[in-house]
């Protein structure tokens, strides 16, 4: 028995205008086993359209509030920070009144590196948002020492994460 999944197929239509797919990409499955056909997939993000849909938040959101990135310093938010970043430096200095906290949480839990590295980046972001005119502020949050993983594990006996529970209760978060 053979089956065809076209990778569109299981797209947003909402957002299918976002990528650019090669429709000869096929994932043909034979059996137990699975091979992939055509694997010539062009994907990429308009990030013009994305960085448009930044600054038109930005601008025109009748509401002032501030924005509130979290940043981990991972892969995502990394992005997401960057892309705002790019739509940022796209606004004339004048416009820029709103206000951005990028918020970092020390879970106090990190390899003594990773806390290092991160704290490091904070500190640029900082220091290049300054330079740069963003409103841009950086802040670094670490939790009360009763709110503490290891207080929460040890302590109140939480269950520790595994592969199959990584929930973290609210009184965590």
């Amino acid at each position: 028995m053979r089956a065809v999944f076209s990778t569109p197929a299981f797209l947003n239509p909402k957002f299918r205008h976002l990528c650019k797919i090669d429709l000869r990409q096929k994932f043909i499955f034979s059996g137990n086993s699975s091979t992939f056909a055509n694997t010539t997939t062009v994907m990429s993000l308009k990030l013009p359209f994305i960085e448009a849909e930044i600054t038109d938040q930005y601008l025109y959101d009748e509401n002032p509030r501030p924005w509130i990135i979290g940043f981990s310093g991972g892969k995502d938010s990394t992005m997401l920070l960057q892309v705002v970043w790019r739509a940022l430096m796209k606004i004339p200095a004048e416009l820029r009144n709103r206000r951005i906290y990028v918020v970092c949480n020390d879970t106090l839990v990190e390899n003594p590196k990773i806390v290092a590295f991160i704290n490091r980046t904070l500190k640029l972001l900082q220091k290049s948002a300054t330079q740069q005119g963003l409103p841009i502020s950086v802040h670094r949050t670490t939790p009360r020492l009763e709110d503490t993983f290891w207080v929460n594990l040890i302590g109140k006996g939480y269950p520790a994460p595994t592969n199959s529970f990584r929930g973290v209760p609210n009184d965590s978060k």
